[in-house]
C-alpha cells in the first residue's frame, strides 16, 4: 500500500495546475518521475486495479473537467499503451483502471454516491463503437435505398427514362458537368439541383414536344405514360474534419446521410459534440446537425451532401453527469439554455424504483462544489450547468402496511396488514400451521424504522 500511495503521489503532483507547483518546469520534472519507474512496477500497480476500475478514456474525460493538460494526458497515455504493447497478457490494463487511480488527476469523491458518478459512458458513444475499430471506410452502412424525395440530382447521377402507352421507348442520361442531360430532337434540359420530382415535371414537358400523348388525359387511346428514376448515383468526396476518430477525405455515394459519413469515420471523439455538428458548404455553415434528436426521437434532418462539402465535429461545450435511478445514466452533453425537463427525456426519465419528487445536484461553485436538490414543480424551470453531477435516488426500503410470517406454516412470507389484523387472520392467510408446528407459543417481533423494538410471545 506504501508504495501504491507514492506513485499516486508522483502522478498527483504532474498532473495539477503550474501554479499550485509553483512553475511548469516543475510540473515536466514531476512527469519525468513517470516515465523513469519501470515497466514491472507501474504494471504492478494497473493490475491491482483493475478489479474495480473505470475505462481509460472515462477517466481522461474526467480527468478533462477537472483541469489536467491535454499533454499530460497524453503523456500518461502512452505510458500505459506501452505497458500493453511489451506485455500482450496485460489484457484490459488499458480499458481497465481503479477508482484508486482516479486520484491521478486529482479526482477524488468524498461519498459513495460521488463515486458512482465517474464511471458513466457518453451518451450517443455506443453507437459508433462498431466503427471504431474500421480501418476501411467502405465497411460503412451500405447504402442501397430508394431515392429520398428531398435528393438533389447533380453532375455524375444517372438517370432512367422509361415511355409506355401509346408509343415506348427508354431513354439513359448521365447529367452532364453542366447539370444537364440531352434528349434527342428535343435538346439539352437543366435538371442539377432538382429532386426526383421536380426533373420529372421538366423532363415530362420537354418530351411532350416528341410525344404528344403525354398531354392526353388517362382514357385516351393516344395517351403515352412516362417515369423517370435515379439508376446509379453519384460518387462525392466528403472532408470530415475536427473531433472524429479518423478525421480525413472519403469518396461517398452522394445518397449519403451526414451520420452515415459519422459512421464512415469512427464517430466523435470523447471530446466530441454530437449535438453541434456543422455541415459547411462553401466555407460557410449550411446545415447544423444535433444526433441526440435521432439518438432519443429517431429523428434526422433532409440534408443532401454535396461534393466538397466538410463535416465539423467541433469539441463539447457543456456536459452533466447523470446517475441513479434513471433510465439511462451517463455523461450527457446539453445545449445552452435547456433545463432539467430536457435532460430527463434524454435519459429516458426515472426508472420504476426511483424516488421522483427530487433530484440532487452536485455542482462546481467557484473553486468549491455545492449541493443542492430540486423539486419535481421545478423541472421544467431549473437550468443545467455544465460539470453538475445530477443524481436520483433509489426509494427506501420500506413497506407501511406489511407484515411477515416464518416458522412452520405452509405459506410464509409477507402479507398485508389490513387482511391480517390479528394472529388468526395471519394463520389463515399462511394457510395454517403444519403438522409439526408447536402451538404452545409463538413470537412477534415488532420494528419500528427497520430496528426491532419489542418481542412479545
Amino acid at each position: 500500500m506504501k508504495k501504491i500511495f507514492l506513485v499516486v503521489l508522483m502522478l498527483v503532483s504532474s498532473l495539477v495546475y503550474s501554479q499550485d507547483l509553483g512553475s511548469l518546469a516543475q510540473a515536466q520534472n514531476k512527469i519525468k518521475s513517470l516515465e523513469l519507474m519501470s515497466d514491472q512496477e507501474l504494471l504492478s500497480y494497473w493490475t491491482q486495479a483493475q478489479e474495480q476500475g473505470y475505462s481509460l478514456s472515462q477517466l481522461k474525460t474526467l480527468a478533462r473537467a477537472q483541469g489536467a493538460s491535454e499533454s499530460d494526458l497524453t503523456k500518461f497515455e502512452q505510458r500505459i499503451k506501452g505497458l500493453k504493447t511489451a506485455k500482450a497478457d496485460t489484457g484490459s490494463l488499458v480499458d481497465k483502471t481503479t477508482y484508486d487511480l482516479s486520484s491521478i488527476f486529482g479526482i477524488s469523491s468524498s461519498s459513495e454516491e460521488e463515486e458512482k458518478s465517474l464511471g458513466l459512458n457518453i451518451f450517443g458513444m455506443s453507437f459508433f463503437n462498431s466503427a471504431k475499430g474500421q480501418d476501411d471506410p467502405s465497411m460503412s452502412p451500405q447504402i442501397n435505398i430508394a431515392t429520398p424525395s428531398y435528393y438533389q440530382l447533380g453532375p455524375g447521377d444517372e438517370l432512367k427514362v422509361s415511355v409506355w402507352g401509346a408509343s415506348e421507348n427508354e431513354y439513359a442520361f448521365e447529367i452532364t458537368r453542366e447539370g444537364t442531360i440531352k434528349i434527342d430532337r428535343v435538346g439539352p434540359v437543366y435538371v442539377s439541383g432538382l429532386t426526383l420530382l421536380g426533373a420529372k415535371k421538366k423532363i415530362g414537358t420537354a418530351l411532350s414536344k416528341i410525344y404528344s400523348g403525354i398531354s392526353s388525359s388517362n382514357e385516351s387511346y393516344q395517351k403515352v405514360f412516362f417515369n423517370v428514376s435515379l439508376s446509379k448515383s453519384r460518387s462525392i468526396i466528403i472532408n470530415i474534419v475536427g473531433s472524429v476518430e479518423r478525421p480525413g477525405t472519403y469518396t461517398l455515394s452522394s445518397m449519403i446521410s451526414v451520420l452515415n459519413a459519422l459512421y464512415a469515420a469512427g464517430g466523435p471523439t470523447e471530446n466530441g459534440s454530437f449535438r453541434a455538428i456543422q455541415v459547411l458548404r462553401n466555407g460557410k455553415v449550411y446545415k447544423s446537425v444535433d444526433l441526440y434528436n435521432y439518438f432519443v426521437k429517431g429523428l434526422f434532418p433532409s440534408i443532401t451532401l454535396r461534393d466538397q462539402d466538410v463535416i465539423l465535429v467541433p469539441t463539447y461545450k457543456n456536459r452533466v453527469f447523470v446517475s441513479g435511478e434513471f433510465k439511462t445514466a451517463g455523461v450527457f452533453e446539453f445545449i445552452d439554455g435547456e433545463k432539467i425537463h430536457d435532460l430527463l427525456s434524454y435519459t429516458g426519465g426515472f426508472g420504476p424504483f426511483a424516488y421522483k419528487d427530487e433530484i440532487f445536484i452536485k455542482s462546481v461553485s467557484g473553486i468549491k462544489k455545492s449541493i443542492r436538490t430540486v423539486n419535481s414543480n421545478d423541472y421544467e424551470t431549473s437550468l443545467v450547468k455544465s460539470g453538475d453531477i445530477i443524481e436520483a435516488k433509489p426509494i427506501a426500503d420500506r413497506y407501511t402496511n406489511k407484515v411477515s410470517i416464518e416458522g412452520a406454516v405452509y405459506i410464509p412470507g409477507d402479507y398485508m396488514l389490513e387482511s391480517s389484523e390479528t394472529v388468526r387472520e395471519l394463520l389463515s392467510l399462511a394457510q395454517g400451521p403444519k403438522e409439526d408446528a408447536l402451538l404452545s407459543r409463538a413470537v412477534i417481533y415488532r420494528q419500528l424504522d427497520g430496528e426491532e423494538q419489542s418481542m412479545v410471545s
